[in-house]
């Protein structure tokens, strides 16, 4: 696999890593405000374009999604420059690829920051996700489906649907209603009703013309074939058994002319919170993937994000925070970051 990424290295020898990760739909770009503000004050700094996305390998294999594979991938970007640990702060999708090296690989995470989402644990082995299930919780504790979306994103046409209404698309992703994320998103058939429709929305205007373009096309270039499958990977099952196996790839190696692959299982201690600096970021105004929404969805009552380890701080924005509040947003992870 092959990976495009931002890297600055800290202005001090010893200084701080921050390795920031995006989500669906975006690139390393989705950070350029965090890039700006931490470059500036000399930390150092890796941005990947996270696999399926911008400059990075975009396969279409679902099983490349599983989330050990992703984490090794991320683990190998570290070796590769030389760094032992790192701040690792993720997006939506991010964010599960940030807890997912911390379970693989505790030792390379220094401190774990997580903007909308919340903590998901590994779960233990034999937990599925049942989609209708989660949808007929949400829609009962908060009066829609808040994962509903999942089956068009996974569904074989969704890429070319998306591609052919992009516009549109994008008005809805980045609206200036966040509102509309609760019906015109969310329940289930309700992207595709709405891209098919014609129907059009207003853009926020915390989004400039040039950060439009910009991600406008970079999605032309790429494409949502491989983007989806960080859907699909889960609604196909092969996250579940990629869970009940809790193992990623660590060494081959011959022996008797045969290849043999060395497992690194995730022990119970580390499917808790472990005693790390983490930082959650909520963004109130996001109706899809603000914590008691998502956790809530997914029938976890409760957020494991507590302790004296953990900060939290709610911010008045939609799901693209880092967007939309950048300087909020910048100002408390630097906080944050200066703490340990």
């Amino acid at each position: 696999m092959k990976y495009q990424y931002y890297f600055a290295p800290p202005r001090q020898d010893g200084g701080k890593w921050l390795l920031l990760l995006n989500g669906f739909p975006g690139s390393s770009f989705d950070w350029h405000h965090q890039v700006t503000y931490f470059e500036k004050r000399g930390y150092g700094l890796i941005v990947p374009d996270m696999l399926g996305y911008g400059g990075s390998s975009k396969p279409t294999d679902v099983e490349a999604y599983r989330h050990s594979l992703i984490a090794n991938d991320l683990k190998d970007i570290l070796d590769a420059e030389g760094i032992q640990r790192a701040v690792v702060i993720g997006h939506d999708w991010g964010t599960l690829a940030t807890a997912r090296l911390l379970a693989y690989y505790p030792e390379r995470v220094q401190a774990m920051g997580l903007l909308t989402v919340g903590y998901l644990a590994p779960p233990p082995p034999g937990v599925k996700i049942d989609m209708d299930a989660c949808n007929e919780a949400s829609k009962k504790a908060f009066g829609y489906e808040v994962l509903g979306y999942w089956e068009f994103f996974s569904a074989p046409d969704a890429p070319e649907v998306i591609m052919s209404h992009l516009d549109t698309f994008l008005d809805m992703a980045f609206a200036a209603d966040p509102e509309i994320w609760k019906t015109d998103i969310a329940p289930t058939g309700a992207v595709r009703a709405c891209l098919t429709s014609g129907k059009t929305y207003e853009q926020a205007t915390w989004l400039t013309p040039q950060e439009r373009a910009r991600i406008t096309e970079t999605l032309r270039k790429g494409g949502f074939e491989a983007p989806t499958n960080y859907y699909k990977v889960h609604t196909s099952g092969l996250q579940s058994k990629d869970d009940e196996r809790t193992t990623t790839f660590v060494e081959y190696y011959v022996f008797h002319d045969l290849i043999w692959i060395l497992h690194a299982e995730i022990p119970p201690e580390r499917r808790v919170l472990p005693n790390i600096p983490v930082f959650f970021g909520d963004a109130l105004k996001d109706h899809i993937a603000r914590e008691e929404l998502f956790l809530g969805a997914l029938g976890i009552p409760e957020s494991p994000l507590k302790g004296e380890n953990v900060t939290r701080k709610d911010f008045d924005a939609c799901h693209w925070l880092m967007m939309e509040k950048p300087d909020e947003v910048s100002q408390a992870l630097h906080e944050w970051v200066e703490s340990f």
